[in-house]
């Protein structure tokens, strides 16, 4: 199920992933904890206090999508701008 309870996944070198929505948020909670140690903040620990979980989960839920696209959106900039300079150059 997609967004439910349950994620099976199988892929390369049959790789075996379960998920819940629980250690999608506690993953998400972990990857916050990470930005706000990179910031120069001390976040409390994973499961210290359920509110601030909530929150820093909720955060990287939009944080990440929104990263991936401003990423993906730079890169066809770069891309196009080298495709630019090689044709400006004459190189194919």
């Amino acid at each position: 199920m997609t967004g439910g309870l349950l994620r099976l996944q199988f892929g390369s070198r049959d790789a075996f992933v379960y998920e819940t929505d629980a250690t999608r948020a506690r993953g998400r909670i972990l990857a916050a904890n990470h930005y706000l140690r990179k910031l120069g903040a001390s976040p409390q620990p994973a499961g210290a206090n359920p509110g601030a979980d909530n929150a820093k989960s909720l955060v990287m839920k939009v944080v990440v999508p929104v990263r991936r696209r401003i990423v993906r959106n730079l890169d066809r900039v770069r891309r196009s701008r080298e495709m630019e300079r090689n044709f400006d150059a004459g190189t194919p």
